[in-house]
């Protein structure tokens, strides 16, 4: 396999011995090339941009800054990035927030390194990944917002090794999945609320025809008598209340329609 075939490998941790140590590990993949390593963010983000790695194994706790937050200034600029966030602790669960800002995996660095590797061509090919012990400990001890047992269950079958295509493995966390089922059930009630508010948009228009056209009819009889000769004042106070009247009907099926704009969703 040539240079430009293999997996080119950015590692990111501030302790020397697990940075040299998971190196050699690369270093012997007939399919990896270990392009850098960085001790910090800051020095992340700068090797980044000039080694252009295919995928960055992120420390989760850096010196100077949070391994999510180094992840997320080098995804502003590169998108299409892919990380693995490592931890020490299954309890530093931080995974809905990695998974939101684009990270691929998140697993404990105490997993065996021929594993490590694995998932590593895993995530290449774009395949997501959460340790079974950090879900475990989520599957037990919900987070700040409780899981639904749904969510759970998912956690409990990816620890129990079931990697079907239902499984957190591929939606990555159930709060990821908790939060997309929310921002649909949203989309939803915004699409009935569209099609209410169409709905009654549709019924105001066919309503405000008959005082527009009542108004049009009575200004031209407005008109016909002062052509007469002499003019019929009566006649043309009297259309002109009409006018006046059917154009205040209208103005307020208007003013109807107006607030139904403002509670449509592309308005807010």
């Amino acid at each position: 396999m040539t240079t430009s075939e293999r997996i080119r490998i950015l590692m990111v941790d501030d302790h020397p011995l697990f940075s040299e140590g998971l190196a050699t590990v690369i270093q012997h993949q007939p399919d990896m090339l270990p392009v850098g390593q960085a001790s910090s963010g800051r020095e992340a983000i700068q090797l980044f941009d000039e080694c252009r790695p295919d995928l960055t194994l992120m420390d989760l706790q850096l010196p100077d800054m949070n391994g999510i937050d180094a992840m997320i200034a080098i995804r502003s600029k590169f998108c299409q990035a892919r990380f693995i966030i490592l931890t020490t602790f299954a309890g530093d669960a931080e995974i809905q927030r990695a998974a939101e800002s684009g990270a691929f995996a998140y697993l404990l660095k105490t997993m065996p390194p021929q594993e490590l590797m694995d998932v590593i061509r895993q995530v290449h090919v774009g395949t997501k990944k959460i340790d079974p012990e950090v879900a475990a400990h989520l599957a037990e001890h919900d987070s700040d917002e409780q899981l639904t047992p749904r969510e759970v269950g998912i956690l409990r079958q990816l620890t129990g090794g079931n990697h079907s295509g239902d499984t957190v493995e591929t939606h990555f966390i159930a709060g990821q999945e908790r939060d997309k089922l929310r921002q649909l059930e949203a989309d939803l009630a915004d699409v009935n609320r569209v099609r209410t508010l169409e709905e009654m948009a549709a019924s105001l228009a066919d309503e405000i025809i008959e005082p527009i056209a009542a108004a049009v009819t009575s200004a031209n009889g407005c008109i016909e008598w002062l052509a007469h000769e002499p003019p019929n004042l009566d006649r043309v106070r009297a259309a002109a209340i009409r006018v006046n009247n059917y154009g205040n009907r209208a103005a307020v099926i208007i003013n109807r329609l107006r607030s139904l704009y403002k509670k449509s969703p592309s308005a807010t």
